[in-house]
């Protein structure tokens, strides 16, 4: 009787436990796709942010985004190689950007910064380069690969997010949208 009732008692917290492991499971899937959602709402125009500027050391937020210009925010890391790759397509084909506000945002440090953008000869005046010190881009426009591109039409809306290296007609073609 007493075997009985310890196997009736270690089946019963065995469900107990399964029961409430899957219900933990449920709720951080529910969760994450509420998140989710949540920022894709959130970038459907430009969000609210706020980074360092690596040229005058100022702080440029959404407001600093020049009104009526489409813009193009770029996260990247100078080490990655499609970064590297991007930045140099960018570089050979700035012309076709000229009228559209760049903003390269990284979370390495500011020299490395600083040498990127010279490397690629990225230094035109409608590109900023930003410095994204406590990881908030990830909170502002969600988890992002590197190098992930948002695309903002001169209306502040998404017209695109790349993930990855993209080729330059993609991005000149919904910049123009």
């Amino acid at each position: 009787l007493k075997s009985y009732l310890m196997r009736k008692i270690i089946k019963i917290a065995v469900v107990i436990i399964i029961a409430g492991f899957l219900s933990y499971m449920f709720f951080q899937i529910h969760h994450k796709i509420v998140q989710k959602d949540v920022i894709v709402q959130k970038i459907k125009r430009i969000p609210k942010f706020s980074f360092f500027n690596v040229l005058n050391k100022d702080i440029f937020t959404n407001d600093s985004i020049k009104k009526g210009d489409p813009c193009l925010i770029i996260y990247f890391n100078p080490d990655c190689e499609f970064c590297q790759h991007e930045a140099k397509q960018l570089s050979l084909n700035i012309q076709k950007f000229q009228n559209d506000q760049i903003l390269m945002i990284s979370y390495v440090k500011i020299g490395k910064i600083l040498k990127f953008r010279k490397d690629y000869h990225l230094q035109g005046k409608n590109i900023t380069f930003l410095k994204d010190s406590n990881f908030q881009f990830l909170n502002d426009f969600g988890e992002s690969s590197i190098p992930s591109i948002f695309i903002y039409n001169k209306d502040r809306k998404l017209t695109h997010h790349f993930i990855g290296e993209t080729k330059m007609e993609a991005l000149s073609k919904y910049l123009n949208k």
